[in-house]
């Protein structure tokens, strides 16, 4: 399992919601690739962490979660996104009871496929409408009709593998977990993103130290590409869609990214009608009959200004769901004249103070524990810890005074520290000499087999695909200069008649004879001699 100090600040600023998942022909051993991956304040994807596994079973993934969640100071996520495995169901729920479990929607949209692929097609129709049930629909009566209505159209409504879906429902239907956060992650595109990405580091079937070795090479470049975003959402000026107060106080909150889907929802709320149902307080929006089809099939959406105008809140739940506001909700702001976006739907995770203290004054949401929580102390020591470290690094002085510093402070701390049982005493730990270590040999770890025949040739490298590429097109291009069966070749002719001007015989010869008509007579040029 590896985890660098960089994944364990990044998953203290982002770790609420984590994607986790697998990806194979990595190394030589054939031992899967585990990675977890989050998403930053400017919708980058980040790395907490990554893990080679000998097996995937419930016991190997228990390991991983708790030595993960071990390594970061015991601070689970919110959410977790996996795919379907049953192993990782186990595991989640005894070694992550607090985290809420959910499935990936890109992995139900391909089982999909492969489980009634003669339906899953085109020209059936089935394709479309099942997309729009996954990503569209967000009233629970609505999806359930919905639902029982694509199957029995479809005769799949027998299928064990849809009878199963639908049992399983709340564990991938938007519905059903609308109001769980997942920061716009409702599927593992990012984990697969990240597993692309990381095959472009990593040949295919890599020995260890050139695995660990690119490995490293990948964390580097995700770390530039964020050192990148950061100058520019510094350094860049903001672009404007409107004049509206709001979009003024998002530009001077919110990083690039968050900005720009703000500004898409502040867009499209322009399409929506407010109708009052307590003044100041409750509000119906919809869209305009104008902009659909059929306007008795408009959805009405329900919001509440709470907090005397400190928190809006939308039954759509998009807040809930990603942290930020929709575009019900800003239309209600604009028609109540906001000026500025209220302070409790300002999550502090798509701020530019993501990984800093805010302003102060301002009272923003966030999804880390309480601070009665000791994993949130920890979490804290640590960040002041490695601040002291950098603060003391410049010259022996400082470092010699942060020593003394620590050293008084943890002796104050096992003072005041109440032990009721002796071997329980904080002592400090005992260094062994260097000559008495003992270094153990660490080996290589056996290769996985694979199931069916064995191969008969060995791994194929990243220069066996190469050669068999240039191979390949070699034979392609001699092929190509092959005459066809019955082409007459070109005569050959004598290099002197190349040059000469007259035939070196009298009589043509018989081919000649056959290629020049009877009845035409040979022209010959003459040269004047100079």
């Amino acid at each position: 399992l590896w985890v660098t100090g960089k994944n364990r600040q990044d998953y203290f600023h982002f770790g609420d919601v984590v994607t986790f998942d697998t990806t194979y022909k990595t190394n030589l051993y054939n031992m899967p690739f585990a990675l977890f991956v989050g998403v930053n304040n400017h919708f980058q994807s980040v790395i907490f962490g990554g893990a080679l596994m000998r097996e995937e079973t419930e016991a190997a993934f228990n390991w991983l979660f708790k030595t993960f969640v071990a390594l970061m100071n015991d601070k689970h996520p919110v959410t977790i996104l996996t795919d379907q495995a049953l192993a990782m169901k186990g595991a989640i729920e005894s070694a992550l009871p607090n985290t809420k479990h959910r499935w990936c929607k890109w992995h139900v949209l391909r089982d999909v496929k492969g489980n009634i692929g003669h339906v899953y097609n085109k020209s059936s129709g089935f394709k479309k409408e099942f997309n729009k049930l996954v990503n569209d629909v967000t009233c629970v009566d609505e999806f359930e009709s919905k639902w029982l209505s694509l199957v029995n159209r479809f005769n799949v409504s027998d299928n064990e593998y849809m009878v199963r879906l639908y049992d399983k429902r709340a564990m991938w239907a938007k519905p059903y977990f609308k109001g769980i956060f997942c920061a716009g992650m409702t599927s593992t595109q990012r984990s697969e993103s990240a597993n692309h990405m990381l095959k472009q580091y990593i040949p295919r079937s890599s020995p260890m130290h050139v695995f660990v070795r690119q490995y490293n090479k990948f964390l580097g470049s995700r770390m530039s590409d964020e050192a990148r975003e950061f100058h520019l959402n510094a350094n860049k000026s903001r672009t404007y869609e409107s004049t509206y107060p709001i979009e003024d106080d998002a530009a001077s909150i919110y990083t690039r990214s968050v900005l720009l889907k703000f500004q898409d929802e502040l867009y499209k709320c322009g399409s929506y009608v407010v109708t009052p149902v307590v003044h100041g307080a409750q509000y119906m929006v919809s869209v305009a009959p104008s902009k659909v089809k059929d306007a008795t099939k408009r959805k009405w959406r329900n919001v509440k200004i709470d907090d005397d105008g400190q928190f809006i809140n939308c039954n759509c739940g998009m807040f809930d769901h990603v942290g930020m506001l929709c575009r019900h909700a800003l239309k209600v702001m604009i028609r109540e004249y906001f000026l500025k976006i209220p302070s409790k739907n300002i999550l502090k995770r798509w701020t530019i103070w993501a990984t800093g203290s805010y302003p102060a004054g301002m009272d923003m949401s966030d999804n880390r524990p309480h601070t009665d929580d000791t994993s949130y102390l920890k979490n804290l020591l640590h960040i002041a810890v490695e601040d002291l470290m950098k603060a003391s690094s410049h010259d022996k002085k400082s470092l010699e005074a942060a020593v003394e510093g620590m050293g008084k402070l943890t002796a104050a701390i096992r003072k005041n520290t109440s032990m009721t049982e002796t071997n329980h005493r904080l002592e400090p730990p005992h260094v062994e000499s260097f000559v008495n270590i003992h270094v153990n040999t660490v080996l290589a770890p056996e290769r996985v087999k694979k199931s069916g025949r064995p191969a008969s040739v060995r791994p194929k490298s990243k220069m066996d695909y190469a050669a068999a590429s240039a191979k390949k097109k070699n034979k392609s291009n001699k092929t190509a200069k092959k005459k066809p069966c019955g082409e007459l070749k070109p005569r050959e002719r004598a290099l002197s008649s190349l040059y000469d001007n007259d035939q070196t015989t009298d009589t043509p010869s018989k081919e000649l004879e056959d290629e020049v008509s009877p009845n035409i007579p040979s022209k010959k040029r003459k040269v004047e001699n100079v």
